[in-house]
């Protein structure tokens, strides 16, 4: 009998432990998680303080960078892409009020590069303003830049050369919005 009361006490021991064990990395994973989400906490404040700043810069108020905000969420896009992408238009002279026309596109280009909204967003407008055609390509969104600063030129009477960095980037962000066109209802399509 005590030799009974001996394993079970070790059966005990041995059990105890292990849910011990079990307590501590559940503890531990969920501290990590704790402190990932004051990270993006923190990380998605400061991104509304630059927005603000960056804006304000750009000539826009509190209050339609808000709007602007308010109507890419509305897309599924994040707090964060949606801060860090209008930082990075009004950075590049890029009009703002085009940003939801923009985050629709997105949408339609998720479904064809197999990321999702957020990312393509954001893809979408480092693509525009680094005048990436290859970035844009993998997005579902062909455009030829070429041709297109050339039509661009030509209606306007100029010469290719003249076109400035803030003129490219106007013209990419309408080849875009043109090209998106063809992706149309995509995002529809895949949600079924």
């Amino acid at each position: 009998m005590q030799e009974m009361v001996k394993e079970s006490i070790e059966t005990l021991s041995g059990a105890a432990k292990r849910t011990g064990a079990a307590l501590l990395a559940g503890a531990a994973a969920g501290g990590a998680l704790i402190g990932s989400a004051t990270l993006l906490a923190a990380r998605v404040e400061t991104l509304g303080v630059v927005l603000n700043t960056v804006g304000r810069n750009a000539g826009y108020s509190r209050d339609e960078l808000a709007g602007f905000e308010a109507s890419i969420k509305t897309m599924g896009i994040t707090t964060q892409a949606a801060r860090d992408s209008l930082i990075l238009m009004a950075q590049a002279n890029l009009d703002l009020s085009r940003s939801a026309e923009l985050a629709r596109i997105a949408q339609d280009a998720a479904v064809i590069a197999g990321v999702n909204s957020s990312e393509a967003f954001r893809r979408m407008v480092i693509g525009i303003n680094q005048l990436d055609p290859l970035i844009l390509r993998n997005l579902g969104l062909v455009v030829d830049l070429g041709v297109a600063y050339k039509r661009f030129a030509d209606e306007q009477g100029r010469s290719i050369f003249s076109i400035t960095g803030a003129e490219k980037r106007m013209i990419a962000m309408n080849e875009v919005v043109r090209a998106g066109a063809s992706i149309a209802g995509s995002y529809e399509a895949a949600m079924g």
